[in-house]
């Protein structure tokens, strides 16, 4: 059991797992408040896709251990997938985040809600209900990445608005502050613009978190917005960017 849990092996035979199966059963007869075990239940259950025996095991797991908010979401997760249709699950969800109960839960983790809420109306084709959730989502928890790229992606489909792709990739980079793509991205908006001072430091930043899209229009889209601020000590620094890469 050990072995399967610390690592994820997905090799236990039948008998393995019944064998498992009895032992913790056991174990927790004789030490029911172990949070551990429970856990470890838990996954076995997962193994086995035994839902309901996920689901006891981890109410069980939850009420000895309430700060996993990973195990939470996953024990909503559960009991959202009960119903049958999409349709059925995601108003089971919007009543989990509107219900009287949503305020004892961490709004990082009702921001994970929101998100699938959100996945959800877009593949039933409600539009305004997905950009209200992602919405939802990144105002409850700005560091959720797939919210904030998934809003992106939607802005960019949908318009050409200056300010909206700006405050688009901005909850980019707050959700991933290192990542060097959506500043690179921003700084090239910028630029556009002929915003020459922020262009050039957010491609600046860009490079802080390894920027992985380092090319020659990337060097002459830096120096550019450098040189385009006309002073003595901006132009050297464009200099030196543009022999840097030579």
């Amino acid at each position: 059991i050990s072995h399967y849990i610390l690592t994820g092996s997905q090799d236990l035979t039948d008998d393995e797992q019944q064998r498992a199966r009895i032992l913790l059963d056991l174990a927790l007869e004789v030490t029911p408040d172990d949070a551990t075990l429970w856990r470890m239940r838990r996954d076995l259950a997962r193994l086995e896709e035994d839902k309901a025996g996920q689901m006891k095991a981890l109410k069980r797991y939850l009420a000895l251990a309430p700060a996993d908010e990973v195990s939470q979401f996953d024990y909503v997760r559960l009991l959202v997938d009960k119903e049958q249709t999409i349709e059925g699950r995601i108003a089971k969800m919007v009543r989990i985040l509107e219900g009287p109960g949503a305020d004892r839960l961490s709004k990082p983790l009702r921001s994970r809600l929101a998100s699938y809420c959100a996945i959800g109306f877009r593949e039933m084709g409600e539009v305004e209900q997905y950009r209200e959730r992602l919405k939802q989502a990144l105002q409850l928890d700005p560091t959720n990445r797939e919210a904030a790229e998934s809003m992106y992606l939607e802005v960019m489909g949908r318009h050409h608005d200056l300010f909206e792709k700006g405050a688009a990739l901005m909850w980019v980079i707050r959700a991933d502050p290192l990542g060097s793509k959506p500043r690179r991205e921003l700084g090239q908006l910028l630029l556009d613009h002929a915003a020459y001072y922020h262009a050039a430091n957010q491609f600046k930043a860009s490079l802080v978190g390894g920027n992985r899209h380092i090319d020659e229009q990337f060097y002459h889209d830096l120096a550019l917005s450098l040189a385009a601020l006309g002073t003595s000590y901006h132009t050297r620094e464009a200099l030196a960017v543009l022999t840097r890469y030579e």
